[in-house]
């Protein structure tokens, strides 16, 4: 039997159009909490919870679509593709697109119209799109290196979509 609880506490919020569901993560875990749909302030518990690769330690930074249909849960040191299904959030399948780098932290991430980018806070800056994870920047290394990783969680990336920039703010 399922029963409501209501939205956690939580460091990113994303409204998933093709499901007509708000995403919450909490960055303290590796679940994604979905709201029923068109009832963005409750979620199915255990059916609204779907964990991604649990037992990697990971937690999750946050979940976006792409302009081609994949959702994507980004995680500390990897990220999976999240397929849905007639059955409920819980049940839906989830495949790994890449691991060893992933967002150091919960704004370490931003989307633009059709890639991701994500600051890794051993090896610096990567794109993904099309199914595939790209570093950039690796003439940055030097830089990248000079981070304070006590302070990783604060790093900041911004897509400017109208210039195409991105930005990366660094502690």
């Amino acid at each position: 039997q399922l029963s409501t609880i209501p939205v956690p506490t939580c460091a990113n919020v994303y409204f998933a159009e093709q499901l007509n569901m708000m995403v919450y993560t909490t960055g303290q875990d590796s679940s994604h909490y979905f709201s029923n749909p068109g009832d963005p302030a409750n979620v199915a518990s255990p059916g609204g919870i779907l964990g991604i690769a649990e037992s990697n330690g990971q937690r999750t930074r946050g979940l976006v679509e792409t302009i081609s249909g994949e959702i994507i849960s980004l995680k500390d040191k990897s990220g999976y593709e999240v397929t849905p299904g007639s059955s409920t959030p819980s049940q839906w399948g989830v495949s790994r697109r890449w691991f060893g780098h992933g967002p150091c932290g919960v704004r370490a991430w931003d989307t633009a119209d059709d890639f991701i980018c994500y600051f890794d806070e051993d090896s610096g800056l990567y794109r993904y799109h099309n199914g595939v994870a790209t570093q950039v920047g690796q003439e940055l290394q030097g830089t990248w290196d000079q981070i304070n990783k006590a302070a990783s969680s604060q790093i900041c990336v911004c897509i400017d979509n109208i210039r195409k920039e991105v930005h990366i703010a660094l502690p």
